[in-house]
């Protein structure tokens, strides 16, 4: 039953020109990624401002290029075979097609209120200094910080700035669309370690494709958290980054070149800009990676091992002084307890559950059948076999979880360990295994049909519609009535405060920073006034926005809301739904209070807008 050969990763496997001529583009977005974010390092640390570091930016495009140069002169010296011009069409065409799926789809996210408002504030003001306050909340304190700086998104803000083009087309349109493209790169990089027939990586990367867009039983599965949402760069770090960095990972740890570990640094440097809540994942998935390497070896306990154990550990030198930095702060701002953290589970088998839908329980099962043929049949069975062991013995598992969550990462983080499995690449290498054998061309037709078919009609399809999510031309990804308000709003409102539900305001601050809001979504909210010193200002606003928009009868609340609307520090500005337009006792306060009502002409909205007192 088990695969008689069992095959070692040796330099054969890193030694393809087609391959390495694919790797370019990854090769040329990290390394623009890293040196913009290294110019926002500085920036940050000195006082920069954005404009000036957004001059570093627009050098980096042109800096990016010199790998280019070298990988390009090293794929021209190697003769020994012709590039594949077929192969590399074809998967090129396959990215294209992943790229612009991933821009197509509208699946709107409030994270972005968080992580994108920032960089909106520096786009249109790009003589400010650079620094963590937030100054998009009326009545914070001016010591309010963020938990970190948002780099990917500032540096996105960089390139639109200098191209002249609104945020949010760079943001929800460019930007989706080269992960996208580059996901496909990326793991066709990490499969062509366990597979060097260019017929079956082309079938391979296609399968990878239709199992990605299956993958969308719940928020956070695969497909939802790679393809749909691939305009943050949290995800850009899961559905890119991660398998470039298997694949450097074991080309370096093979060939021990420094040229690789260079890449390696540039790459860790280009995850600290992606990402920081989840950045304690790589050291991680580090550890994994080499362990199962060397263990596939014929001798694990030697002096050259521990020699490249170091020089591989050396590369990831900023990542970990950056994850440890973050972890202290994860533990005091995300910990448990905290506000953010309000929601997220605290038993193991529930944040498991995130990945399974107890209906179509698709994740789990794929994944155990894939592993299960994976570990019968691949050559390469021992390497995942202590891949996904480690993986279960020291972090997901229910004897760990506590320790997991007191010293490595917090509950708002530990679910996203489950992405340093084999997966979806394991369904890939099950197909590999199985190529060659009796009634695998059968085997392998069904099964692309019965995952072509889940794709376009079955109901955990990512492109399937849903409330939260639509299928279109690529655009901004807001969803409608919202975006036609805030376009509104934008167009004909001064700038000043707001008070909005939530649909409005966490769009309008991606959208504009003219606008100050009085309440946005609660768990960032009420982390950042605790963290202020100003409890009763969210308590006080709070009450307010359940008043107002969610139908609460308090009366003190109402007495609170009425001082509120008197005094020099009202809401310039407040939106009201047309349903909550129509209650008599909402109305009045506001019209007592000198506020004049209009109605938006493109959604179903009204504002009020503050007569001078």
């Amino acid at each position: 039953m088990f695969a008689t050969l069992q095959m070692s990763i040796s330099e054969v496997n890193f030694r393809d020109r087609t391959i390495a001529l694919l790797s370019i583009p990854v090769l040329y977005f990290v390394w623009f990624i890293a040196l913009s974010a290294s110019g926002f390092f500085v920036g940050l640390g000195i006082s920069a401002t954005f404009r000036s570091v957004a001059a570093w930016v627009a050098a980096s495009f042109l800096l990016a290029l010199i790998p280019v140069f070298f990988q390009l002169r090293g794929i021209r010296a190697d003769r020994r075979e012709r590039i594949d011009v077929i192969f590399a069409a074809c998967v090129l065409l396959l990215c294209t097609a992943t790229g612009f799926l991933a821009s197509s789809i509208n699946r709107p996210n409030e994270d972005d209120s968080v992580y994108a408002t920032k960089a909106v504030f520096y786009q249109a003001y790009p003589n400010q200094i650079l620094d963590k306050k937030i100054n998009w909340i009326e009545g914070l304190p001016s010591t309010a910080e963020l938990i970190s700086f948002q780099y990917y998104e500032t540096i996105l803000a960089a390139v639109a700035n200098l191209f002249d083009l609104p945020f949010l087309d760079v943001y929800h349109v460019i930007a989706p669309a080269i992960v996208g493209f580059l996901m496909v790169l990326a793991t066709l990089l990490a499969l062509s370690v366990f597979e060097q027939r260019r017929g079956a990586l082309a079938l391979g990367l296609l399968l990878f494709s239709l199992v990605t867009l299956s993958l969308g039983e719940t928020d956070v599965t695969f497909g939802n958290y790679s393809i749909a949402r691939a305009f943050q760069g949290k995800v850009f770090f899961i559905a890119v980054g991660l398998p470039a960095w298997l694949y450097l990972s074991l080309r370096f740890l093979t060939l021990r070149e420094f040229g690789t570990w260079l890449f390696l640094v540039a790459t860790g440097v280009c995850f600290m800009a992606a990402t920081t809540t989840a950045l304690v994942l790589l050291p991680l998935f580090s550890a994994v990676i080499f362990l199962s390497y060397i263990c596939c070896g014929k001798e694990i306990f030697t002096r050259k091992n521990v020699e490249l154990g170091l020089a591989y550990v050396s590369s990831l030198a900023p990542v970990a002084w950056a994850a440890w930095e973050l972890h202290a702060i994860a533990q005091r701002s995300l910990g448990t307890g905290s506000p953010v953290s309000t929601g997220f589970p605290l038993t193991f088998s529930k944040q498991i559950a995130f990945f399974v839908n107890p209906h179509l329980p698709l994740t789990p099962i794929l994944f155990c059948a894939a592993l299960f043929v994976t570990l019968c049949y691949s050559p390469h069975r021992r390497f995942f076999a202590i891949w996904v062991a480690v993986i279960i013995a020291a972090f997901l598992n229910p004897l760990v979880f506590r320790f997991m969550l007191k010293t490595v990462a917090p509950e708002t983080i530990y679910w996203r360990l489950i992405f340093l499995l084999p997966f979806p690449i394991v369904v890939v290498t099950a197909f590999f295994a199985t190529r060659g054998r009796p009634r695998s061309s059968a085997i392998a037709i069904a099964a692309f049909s019965v995952l072509a078919l889940a794709v376009i009609l079955g109901p955990t399809s990512v492109i399937r519609k849903k409330p939260d999510m639509t299928l279109g031309w690529p655009g901004v990804k807001i969803a409608q009535p919202e975006l036609s308000a805030v376009r509104e709003i934008a167009e004909t409102v001064p700038a000043g405060s707001m008070l909005a539900p939530i649909p409005i305001s966490s769009n309008l601050l991606i959208y504009s920073p003219n606008y100050r809001q009085f309440h946005t979504r609660e768990d960032f909210f009420v982390h950042v006034a605790r963290q202020s010193g100003v409890d009763q200002l969210f308590l006080d606003r709070s009450s307010i926005y359940s008043f107002i928009y969610e139908d609460s009868k308090n009366p003190a609340v109402k007495e609170l809301l009425n001082r509120i609307l008197a005094s020099p520090g009202r809401p310039q500005v407040v939106v009201l739904p047309d349903r909550t337009v129509a209650i008599p006792e909402i109305r009045g306060l506001l019209e007592r209070n000198n506020y004049a009502m209009r109605h938006l002409a493109s959604a179903p909205y009204a504002l009020f807008i503050a007569a001078p007192l």
